[in-house]
């Protein structure tokens, strides 16, 4: 992607969508969407043509690099602005701290959850090999939960 910043200022400051989705790597698609989303805010020509720079070109770089560690489009659209360069440095904004914590504890409850869950299919999986006694169930939440409901009986029609 450097090399390609270092095209661009020699040439022309700005570029369409067509050229910022070749440099970025992103696609025109996703470029509206981002911009829909607030993400990113091109320059409009006379004729109402989207004009990229290439802070743009940086700008997508850092979305990229925080969806890739599984933040939202909400989340990003928060922690954006606190971004100091080409690298994911924040500065000392009042949200971030906050945000990335509270995306970490939602990060950590689904790793929590399927961890159960593949302990569920290895119990399945040793239990299809023979090794384990078929009368036992795993140990999991889901099965305490059916063990502990009453069983179904059939409605009184009377």
């Amino acid at each position: 992607m450097a090399k390609n910043l270092k095209s661009i200022s020699r040439e022309n400051s700005t570029m369409k969508i067509g050229e910022l989705s070749k440099v970025s790597g992103v696609s025109q698609r996703m470029i509206r969407y981002y911009e829909e989303q607030g993400l990113i805010s091109p320059a409009r020509s006379g004729a109402n043509y989207r004009s990229y720079s290439k802070d743009d070109v940086c700008r997508l770089g850092r979305i990229r690099i925080l969806q890739d560690a599984g933040l939202t489009v909400k989340v990003i659209h928060t922690l954006l602005p606190c971004m100091t360069d080409e690298l994911v440095r924040f500065e000392p904004c009042s949200l971030v701290r906050s945000t990335l914590l509270d995306e970490r504890n939602k990060l950590e409850a689904r790793i929590r959850i399927l961890s159960e869950s593949r302990s569920v299919l290895d119990s399945y999986l040793h239990t299809m090999q023979g090794e384990a006694d078929t009368s036992s169930q795993p140990e999991t939440p889901l099965f305490a939960l059916q063990a502990s409901q009453a069983p179904l009986t059939a409605p009184d029609v009377r």
